[in-house]
Parts: C-alpha cells; sequence; structure tokens
C-alpha cells in the first residue's frame, strides 16, 4: 500500500471514528431520558402531536447510536454516514428554523438540561461539519463487491 493511499485510509477512518464517537455519545443522554429528550424537540415549536414526539424521542437516539457504532467498528458505514446525513440535515434546519424565530432554547444535542449550550451559529456549524465529514463518507469511492468489495480496512473482528 502506497503513502497515497494509506493517507486516504486514514483520514477517511479519522472522519469515520469521530463521527461515530460523537454520535454515541449524544445519544446516551436521549436514551436515558426519553421524556427530557421529548421536551428538547418541543421546545423547537415545530412538532405538536404528543406520539409523533414520543416515536421521535425513542427512535431518534437509537439511530444514533447504532449508526455512530457501525461507524466506529467501519460496518455498514455507506448506510450509516446516510442515515446520519439526513439526521444532520433535520438538525441544521431545526436550528435554523429555531434561530430565525428567536427561540432561546437548550439544543439538546448532548444533554436533556435546560441551562446547557444554546442553538445558534456555533451549533449551526458544528452540525455543518459533522455533515460534511458524513458527506464525504457517503462519496467515498468504493468498488462493488463482485469487484472486490470496498476500500475500507476490514473491521477488528474480520481477519
Amino acid at each position: 500500500m502506497d503513502t497515497k493511499t494509506t493517507g486516504k485510509s486514514f483520514f477517511f477512518a479519522a472522519i469515520r471514528t469521530v463521527i461515530g464517537v460523537v454520535f454515541i455519545y449524544a445519544s446516551i443522554d436521549k436514551i436515558c431520558a426519553p421524556a427530557l429528550f421529548a421536551n428538547s424537540i418541543q421546545s423547537y415549536r415545530v412538532i405538536l402531536q404528543p406520539d409523533i414526539l414520543k416515536l421521535l424521542a425513542t427512535i431518534i437516539p437509537w439511530l444514533e447510536l447504532v449508526c455512530g457504532f457501525c461507524l466506529v467498528l467501519n460496518t455498514y458505514v455507506r448506510g450509516s454516514s446516510i442515515l446520519i446525513s439526513f439526521l444532520l440535515i433535520v438538525f441544521i434546519v431545526a436550528i435554523g428554523q429555531g434561530m430565525y424565530r428567536g427561540l432561546d432554547i437548550s439544543c439538546g444535542c448532548f444533554t436533556q438540561d435546560p441551562t446547557a449550550s444554546r442553538i445558534g451559529f456555533q451549533k449551526l456549524g458544528e452540525d455543518i461539519l459533522l455533515l460534511c465529514g458524513s458527506l464525504l463518507l457517503v462519496k467515498r469511492k468504493t468498488p462493488s463487491p463482485a469487484a472486490g468489495g470496498n476500500n475500507y480496512p476490514k473491521p477488528w473482528w474480520v481477519t
């Protein structure tokens, strides 16, 4: 393997790992307190149906956790990156509309503490950077399985 290929592999592995760890960490507090996460979602004043709030507060954290682990473990990378990209687009739109409407609310990203960091340009920028990284993983060129699999290194448990 040449230096160029090794550098690219390291670059994509670093992006994959950072995004995976961020999403795993973000999911933990939401999984432990789904009712508080539902309150965080409600504070954006977009979804008014209680049943939809409960459903989202239950599904989103588990989706974040599973996709995060898939990225860290280097399995289902493209599918996980697509799902994470979709979530990030939703988060960016939610934060953007909250800023536009002048809402002074906690983002609900990593903690459900209402005094935690507020929505704003920093949170918007963080999500945009994560989205760029996730889209890089989605767009990464990989040969078809018939042509020898993918360019990602094998997961640690595969010899």
